[in-house]
């Protein structure tokens, strides 16, 4: 026998007896969770995970746009480890701070806008 002969007999079987039902012997699917059951953007904490707390993010921001020179700023931004006392930046730290900062300006826009919006009037 060839091949195109055994491929005309196996075609002609299924068609003869026809096909099984797919779904036969499977049980009904279960509905998949709708989208509310997910909590909503706003209901998550913007900066959950992170090193750094709302009041801490905002601070050391406002430390990151000012001045060298000033000592506060500095001094903040030392004691949550962005420069260490050399005052070079601590390149894992800067980079959690700033995946704060997005994180946060992607999950709380409004707030992070007026945030931006309250230090740029003072």
């Amino acid at each position: 026998m060839t091949f195109s002969r055994i491929g005309s007999l196996l075609a002609f079987s299924f068609l003869a007896t026809g096909c099984p039902d797919p779904g036969a012997g499977k049980s009904t699917p279960t509905p998949a969770p709708t989208a509310s059951a997910s909590p909503s953007p706003s209901q998550l904490d913007p900066l959950e995970g992170s090193l750094f707390s709302k009041d801490e993010l905002f601070a050391l921001y406002r430390a990151q746009m000012a001045d060298d020179k000033d000592a506060e700023a500095r001094a903040l931004r030392e004691k949550h480890r962005l420069i260490d006392a050399s005052g070079k930046p601590v390149k894992a730290r800067q980079e959690a701070f700033q995946r704060a900062l997005k994180t946060y300006a992607e999950r709380d826009p409004k707030g992070w806008s007026e945030f931006v919006q309250s230090i740029s009037k003072n």
